[in-house]
């Protein structure tokens, strides 16, 4: 356990109205709130659930147990076939409520968790955006839990039902490997109330890639595409650099996001942009191996 201020593998970070920051800081499980100076103010400690990527709405505080490098959340034990994709808790780390759906039971817990692993955006009529991981999928939810709505948006592929391909255990440690499409990393509703997604760019399926286990691969093409969160339709794709892994809206045309070089230095890179119209193809379905 680092100490007051410090992190490990901090993976989650929201602004307050005050301009306090609160981090989630997921390998020394707790939450921490600083100051706009970065002074530490205090540390919260959840009783029951991870915390990889936070929302705070009227003192309570919307979390996801895997978010980037967090990795996924397992619940070994569990004989359950589903698992929370929300968990929300007070600003004492206590439970309130979880947000879950049973659209995608497994029972194996690997599965369990690639299959509820989402993205975390919230509406400014505080309804909660849910764009999954591995699935062409988003969900709508209000505060309470209830599901209002869910749409699917144009794809230049059809992403490939995740399947465990490999399970070992060795010195009490389980190690599992699967294959599944990554088709949303992060997510965020911005100030002209429409949803912004980070995924790979239209050029690494053009190319008929797939991402190889190497340390030498360069840096993945990444785009963000912008929705109509009416419509559901795409309105136009931002460029980034390759090697995106996340990214914030600074106002109106500020973007800021961290990449990772060939390398693996991580940047972070602020700069203002100007939409570009980038049209998906209708009718190509392009499936691909992704790890």
């Amino acid at each position: 356990m680092r100490g007051a201020g410090e992190f490990d593998r901090p993976t989650g970070l929201y602004v307050l109205a005050d301009s306090k920051l609160v981090v989630a800081d997921f390998g020394n499980n707790r939450i921490q709130v600083f100051n706009d100076s970065g002074e530490f103010i205090r540390s919260i400690k959840p009783t029951k659930v991870r915390v990889a990527d936070l929302i705070v709405i009227d003192d309570k505080i919307c979390t996801i147990p895997s978010f980037g490098m967090s990795g996924y959340s397992l619940d070994m034990g569990s004989k359950e076939n589903t698992q929370p994709l929300v968990n929300i808790i007070d600003m004492d780390g206590n439970l309130l409520n979880k947000i879950e759906t049973h659209d995608f039971p497994a029972n194996q817990p690997f599965l369990r968790a690639i299959n509820n692993r989402v993205c975390l955006t919230l509406s400014k009529d505080k309804k909660l955006f849910l764009p999954y991981f591995s699935k062409n999928l988003i969900q709508k939810f209000n505060l309470n839990g209830t599901k209002l709505a869910e749409f699917e948006i144009s794809l230049p592929f059809k992403p490939i039902i995740p399947k465990v391909q490999q399970q070992t255990s060795k010195d009490g440690i389980i190690r599992m490997m699967a294959f599944m499409d990554m088709v949303t990393q992060d997510a965020e509703i911005g100030t002209d109330g429409q949803l912004y997604l980070l995924r790979f760019a239209q050029s690494y399926f053009q190319q008929g890639k797939k991402i190889e286990n190497s340390e030498n691969r360069p840096p993945i093409a990444k785009q963000i595409d912008v929705i109509n969160t009416t419509s559901h339709k795409l309105i136009h794709t931002l460029e980034c650099d390759p090697g995106t892994r996340t990214f914030t809206l600074l106002g109106k045309n500020r973007l800021a996001y961290i990449y990772e070089d060939s390398e693996g230095e991580l940047f972070l890179k602020c700069n203002g942009f100007l939409p570009k119209l980038k049209s998906l193809p209708e009718n190509r379905s392009f499936i691909y191996g992704g790890n």
